[in-house]
């Protein structure tokens, strides 16, 4: 009868932890191995590596490159189940909370796949990839098959220009110091506001209780003769008035330093914007002769001044999505009056308010006006930054729009 009983709870329990398990996402170190490689290198930044490399007091040795070797120690080390594989999975489940709560309620294969295709198309890879993968009904057909999706996407990224891809990184680092910067102004002017507050009331508090005091000896003759504490009075009374003139003009520091930080958070939303949508569309690049996201229908554009070692990429750019470039430097070898020809050519002209001259950007807003084309001044000269406006642009412009 005991044998039974125990044999009947050895059965409660192996049921019980078949249900657990149909119901619990898959850790990192679970998955089939070689995947975790992909994972680290699709879901997690490069800036997350080094933070957690700190974090831990990872050091890393001379020799090979400093993101090679972080991405090959902590793909290694999330295969096997350990305190890196568990930090690894911790800062996964963070980074791609909000993508992993909208596919909790999938139920089925077939509503996972139709959310990986969707997210395919719009270039959402990485939370989509971790949410997945780690669901708990992703069989091994539709796994195999979101990883190939994946590893077919980083070969065309890998193909496409490394200084694209530099340049990317660095604007993800600067919207990083951007925002520390601004957290460090904000707490600054913060703190300072309430030092001056605090002594302000502190005054206040004194004043009022030496008018308590002249009160009370106003009314006592035998305290009449004592007058020192009375002449404290004008005294407080001037430093309030100084420190409520010191207090103002924080306030005028503030609300320009307020002004700056917006003015900083739009650039960094705008930095945002333009990385996320040339990354997205390098991801999305298909090879020669599919079709891809953005096609520019033949159109031509004309960029004048910027840097002559950036037209080359961005006539590449252009090229790829079915359009033509051409290049005016703005009057440094080229003179002006060849920019009449050339802004007849164009569907659209852009120019880099940085780093074109007035004379050239006066000259293209008169000859547009005259001629009725488009001009976009560009807030830098990077590439992100072109792409961004030359796809808003070419949204708005007819399909067949020409000269």
């Amino acid at each position: 009868m005991l044998i039974k009983k125990e044999i009947s709870v050895l059965s409660i329990s192996k049921d019980d932890k078949n249900i657990v398990s149909l119901n619990r996402r898959k850790p990192i170190w679970e998955l089939t191995e070689g995947w975790q490689c992909s994972i680290v290198g699709t879901c997690l930044t490069l800036l997350d590596l080094v933070n957690l490399a700190k974090k831990l007091g990872i050091v890393v040795p001379s020799g090979f490159s400093t993101e090679y070797q972080l991405h090959g120690f902590f793909a290694h080390e999330s295969q096997n189940e350990g305190r890196i594989a568990k930090r690894v999975q911790k800062l996964l489940d963070k980074r791609h909370s909000s993508v992993i709560k909208k596919t909790r309620p999938l139920k089925t294969a077939v509503e996972l796949e139709e959310f990986w295709k969707s997210s395919l198309e719009i270039g959402n890879i990485p939370s989509p990839y971790w949410a997945l993968l780690t669901h708990p009904i992703c069989n091994e057909d539709l796994s195999e098959k979101i990883f190939a999706d994946v590893h077919m996407l980083s070969h065309l990224v890998g193909a496409s220009n490394r200084a694209d891809i530099s340049r990317l990184q660095d604007q993800e680092k600067e919207l990083a110091s951007l925002e520390k910067k601004i957290g460090q102004q904000r707490k600054k002017f913060t703190t300072k506001i309430y030092v001056k507050e605090f002594k302000i009331q502190k005054l206040e508090k004194k004043l009022l209780a030496n008018s308590r005091q002249t009160r009370i000896k106003d009314t006592n003759p035998i305290a009449q003769s004592s007058t020192c504490e009375c002449k404290s009075i004008p005294l407080l009374q001037n430093e309030i008035k100084q420190l409520v003139g010191e207090l103002e003009k924080t306030w005028v520091t503030v609300r320009g330093q307020t002004d700056q930080i917006t003015e900083l958070s739009e650039l960094v939303d705008t930095m945002s914007d333009e990385n996320d949508l040339l990354e997205s569309t390098l991801i999305n690049k298909e090879p020669c002769g599919s079709n891809i996201s953005l096609d520019l229908n033949g159109r031509c554009f004309l960029y004048v001044g910027g840097r002559q070692q950036v037209i080359p990429r961005l006539r590449s750019l252009v090229e790829n999505f079915n359009g033509k470039l051409i290049h005016h430097d703005g009057g440094v070898e080229s003179s002006l009056d060849e920019l009449a020809s050339a802004i007849v050519k164009a569907d659209t002209i852009y120019f880099p308010v940085g780093c074109v001259s007035h004379s050239a950007m006066y000259k293209i807003k008169r000859l547009c006006g005259q001629y009725a084309k488009p001009y976009v001044p560009l807030r830098s000269t990077g590439i992100a930054t072109f792409f961004r406006c030359l796809n808003h642009s070419t949204i708005q412009l007819p399909a067949n729009e020409s000269t």
